[in-house]
């Protein structure tokens, strides 16, 4: 299932040309994934634009995702997708056709450099470094 709303169609234009998408799973009653896409305004305000349930994170629910993104809420082709970049995600960026541009997500590059190295500080710098 798809879904966005159109007070959030309507001032995607206006935001960043970043796009930030990203999954979670769902607890308890509900085991899907929710995957969502998130953009950021003038102000550095976040606004989502859409969201999905899908069974898996896979080129096929990533497509499904991308498609009706793009046919719903992104026209513009100069976008830059922000993920943690999984292999479903970015294969099916490469396959879509669109000249939509894929980049780490620098929260998730900290997260997988404190995972092999324990140390907050550290992390807390790599994010530093990534926003300078």
């Amino acid at each position: 299932m798809f879904w966005t709303f159109d007070l959030c169609v309507r001032a995607f234009p206006h935001c960043k040309p970043f796009v930030q998408v990203d999954g979670t799973w769902l607890y308890g009653k509900y085991t899907q994934i929710l995957l969502l896409a998130i953009a950021q305004d003038g102000n550095n305000n976040m606004l989502p634009i859409a969201f999905a349930i899908v069974d898996k994170k896979n080129m096929g629910s990533w497509e499904f995702f991308l498609t009706n993104l793009r046919r719903y809420v992104i026209s513009n082709d100069s976008i830059c997708i922000i993920s943690d970049r999984g292999k479903g995600l970015t294969a099916t960026i490469r396959r879509s056709g669109v000249p939509w541009r894929s980049v780490y997500c620098i929260r998730h590059i900290a997260s997988n450099f404190h995972r092999d190295y324990k140390n907050a500080d550290w992390k807390r710098q790599v994010v530093k470094m990534g926003k300078e």
